[in-house]
């Protein structure tokens, strides 16, 4: 490193007011925009560039001021993540809405079906309701 550490601008976090050295060559790559290491938010280090601190004395590379940090940003994979499983829950919700909809629109038919009575005793043991005793004219006969 052609530099000292003593020579290094310091950059600071205008949004929790962490302090960093920076190398010329590294900020010159980056076009003077910077990713805090403590709450990750992007700024121009051009607003906030100094030589040297002498109230706070030498800083290392990456090491934060006394200033506390503030709470870190959602993760941009994480927030999309999230969306994910809202939507897939939304969707799962809704089918199974539909399903008990069309269950409870043909519970007089259906329940006289031997094949789906089961269904419906376990439905009605669970929620309470009476199914309607099956017809003597067998199932799914229309009168």
């Amino acid at each position: 490193m052609s530099e000292s550490n003593q020579e290094l601008p310091i950059v600071e976090c205008p949004r929790c007011h962490t302090r960093f050295r920076a190398r010329e060559d590294q900020l010159a790559a980056a076009g003077g925009r910077v990713r805090c290491g403590v709450c990750l938010a992007l700024f121009d280090s051009g607003d906030s560039r100094s030589t040297g601190d002498p109230v706070a004395g030498p800083l290392r590379v990456d090491e934060p001021a006394d200033v506390p940090p503030a709470s870190p940003a959602p993760s941009g994979e994480r927030s999309r993540w999230r969306h994910l499983l809202l939507l897939w829950a939304g969707m799962i919700a809704v089918a199974l809405a539909l399903v008990v909809q069309v269950f409870a629109y043909r519970f007089d038919r259906w329940a006289s079906e031997p094949q789906l009575r089961s269904i419906y005793e376990f439905a009605c043991g669970v929620i309470g309701c009476e199914l309607p005793e099956p017809s003597a004219d067998g199932p799914g006969s229309d009168s």
